[in-house]
């Protein structure tokens, strides 16, 4: 059952892009204005001078005016920006929430129909900070699947805590409905996605991510949808493009995902926040940042 249809932008202009633009999508409720604008900054502080970026910046229905003033300024204050904000109302509400994982995570699933004039775009969580320009991502050879991401890392405690709630808790479901145990192949993070619109469009994909995300209380959100969704039909990407502090990134890491729900903002002591930190001081909210997460 589709829970609702997706139209697409409306009255915006869309004029053909350059070689060198990137787009981005990024969602972020009220609560996360400024962990949005931080990430938005270190994109744009390292990006390429010949790069162009195209934010599309999904927004919750509470995002109050104020808020998306703040996410609006950055395009006057940086060069080849644009930023477009794309107002969710309460759509999704009803899909399973849980912990720091809010609805606004569910908003990557309607970027086929919400971007009907781009045939691929950059999805990027906004507890990220990107340390090189994003090009050879966003260039990524991506015409026979559906998406591409970075395995979450076998390694991790975490994932093994995955693995066995889903065999206790999902395994016949998923395996009955999907034919699919994702643990047993490669199970990408979704906090960094290049997303074949075209592709994913042409199969009808945006209706059975949304289907499967109203199916059922999935333990991971949004990314088990993805996961399962697009099984088969994923490009795995190197593990530079989206690795948490706890990984122990070398200096070639394009971008580090602060995963779980220690944030930067919320545990100044915790590793490599002094990172997240550091692009605070570059933003024109930085004294506010400070006020908000640090009672200064």
């Amino acid at each position: 059952m589709i829970l609702f249809p997706f139209t697409g932008l409306k009255n915006v202009v869309y004029s053909e892009k350059p070689k060198n633009t990137i787009a981005i999508a990024m969602s972020t409720d009220n609560n996360y204005v400024f962990p949005a604008i931080v990430s938005m900054t270190s994109i744009l502080e390292n990006k390429n001078p010949d790069t162009k970026i195209d934010f599309y910046i999904m927004l919750s229905g509470e995002t109050t005016q104020e808020s998306k003033n703040k996410i609006i300024s950055l395009q006057n204050k940086y060069s080849n920006c644009n930023i477009t904000l794309i107002d969710m109302n309460d759509k999704m509400k009803s899909f399973y929430t849980s912990g720091h994982i809010k609805t606004a995570a569910y908003y990557r699933l309607a970027l086929p129909s919400l971007l009907p004039h781009l045939d691929k775009v950059l999805y990027l969580d906004v507890d990220i900070i990107v340390r090189k320009d994003l090009s050879e991502l966003f260039n990524y050879n991506v015409n026979n699947f559906y998406l591409a991401g970075v395995v979450e890392y076998q390694g991790d405690n975490r994932l093994n805590r995955l693995k066995w709630r889903w065999s206790r808790r999902n395994d016949d479901f998923y395996m009955q409905k999907y034919g699919a145990n994702i643990y047993k192949k490669s199970y990408i993070n979704s906090g960094v996605i290049i997303f074949n619109l075209n592709k994913m469009r042409k199969d009808n994909i945006e209706p059975k991510l949304l289907e499967c995300a109203e199916s059922y209380n999935h333990l991971t959100h949004d990314q088990c949808v993805i996961n399962l969704v697009c099984y088969n039909k994923i490009l795995y990407i190197p593990s530079i493009y989206n690795s948490s502090p706890q990984d122990n990134y070398g200096s070639n890491q394009v971008i580090v995902h602060y995963l779980g729900k220690n944030k930067p903002w919320s545990s100044p002591e915790s590793k490599d926040a002094d990172l997240w930190w550091k692009y605070v001081q570059k933003t024109d909210y930085s004294k506010e940042i400070q006020q908000k997460y640090m009672a200064i």
